[in-house]
């Protein structure tokens, strides 16, 4: 048992951690890129957004207010925006696509926490909305591994309470 408790401690480290730097490198890319995004992207990406927060809204049994304004969006649909414009053309010139074994072996470790991970692993692999949402992860890492290739990176030691809590 306590070797089961170390190994979901430190896959839920790497974890927390990947997140971490995902959210740094996203976060310091929105901050140098400066090129303009197409009106209707920005839009769409302004609507989903509004959508988004209304469903949270709901979720939580709170009324959704019926006029959003859309400049409460408008800064974030912008950068999000133009961030995946930006990786969508990274992902295809350096073919950073998750592969068929990237996939499996995501859903793998997010399988090794269950009872029964073979069970797990054929549901993710096989449903076509689990299939794209594991494939999406991968991607990100992949983007995230390649910025981080191009970039100047400095590795900082972080105690694990403060990872688990979220305070590094």
């Amino acid at each position: 048992m306590r070797a089961d408790v170390k190994k979901n401690l430190e896959r839920e480290v790497s974890y927390r951690l990947e997140q971490r730097t995902a959210a740094e490198v996203f976060s310091a890319l929105d901050k140098v890129l400066t090129f303009p995004v197409p009106a209707a992207v920005v839009e769409e990406e302004r609507r989903a957004m509004a959508q988004q927060y209304a469903q949270a809204m709901r979720s939580r049994g709170l009324e959704a207010p019926k006029d959003i304004p859309d400049s409460m969006f408008q800064e974030p649909a912008v950068k999000k925006a133009r961030v995946g414009l930006f990786i969508s053309e990274v992902v295809q010139r350096e073919k950073l696509t998750a592969t068929d074994e990237q996939i499996t072996a995501r859903a793998q470790s997010i399988a090794a926490s269950y009872e029964n991970p073979a069970e797990v692993v054929q549901y993710l692999t096989t449903d076509r909305q689990s299939r794209v949402n594991v494939a999406m992860q991968v991607q990100e890492e992949n983007v995230t591994n390649w910025l981080l290739g191009q970039a100047t990176t400095e590795e900082v030691p972080v105690e694990f309470d403060k990872v688990m809590k979220g305070e590094f």
